[in-house]
């Protein structure tokens, strides 16, 4: 017989279904929920009782992640004059309490375009200034740079702007 006891914290909560009878060769499923309640780490252990004196204890983990980071997906510049510039202030705006870090790629690069900072540390604001965006026109015609930004926070996925997924920046210049 095979006793599952739950974590004792109130931030994990355990669900499954138990048969009838384990047997050497089958196993349960056990979904584990966590809730946080502030920005932290959180610890506990799942204890599982079987049958004589063979116990487990096992240990589950957890830290809150960002799932409302905000970037604009697509930013137009106005045409651009050969030998002028146009800058754009690109904001962040995330829920998560916590600074961390960045580093912003070019996964398409085009001359024309100065982004700055590439890399640096954000501090937790609801809405940053998180990065300024420069278009000089080298010749005539149309222009596109896309961004790539990778987060420092447990379970970041990168981020990539093009068309709604990716950010895409496109401009012309004055004939």
């Amino acid at each position: 017989s095979v006793h599952i006891l739950p974590p004792l914290t109130k931030h994990f909560q355990i669900k499954y279904t138990k048969k009838c009878r384990l047997v050497p060769g089958l196993a349960y499923t056990v979904t584990v929920n966590f809730q946080p309640d502030e920005w932290r780490y959180f610890s506990d252990n799942i204890r599982i009782h079987c049958k004589g004196e063979e116990n487990l204890l096992v240990p589950v983990h957890a830290y809150p992640v960002i799932n409302d980071l905000h970037i604009p997906s697509h930013i137009s510049l106005p045409p651009v004059p050969l030998g002028q510039s146009a800058s754009h202030v690109i904001p962040l705006s995330c829920n998560c309490p916590r600074d961390f870090e960045f580093q912003v790629h070019c996964l398409q690069i085009h001359k024309a375009f100065t982004a700055k900072p590439l890399s640096g540390n954000q501090l937790y604001t609801r809405t940053v200034d998180f990065m300024y965006l420069t278009f000089a026109p080298l010749r005539y015609g149309t222009a596109d740079i896309t961004l790539q930004l990778v987060i420092s926070l447990f379970n970041s996925k990168p981020v990539i702007f093009t068309r709604g997924h990716r950010m895409q920046v496109s401009t012309s210049m004055i004939l």
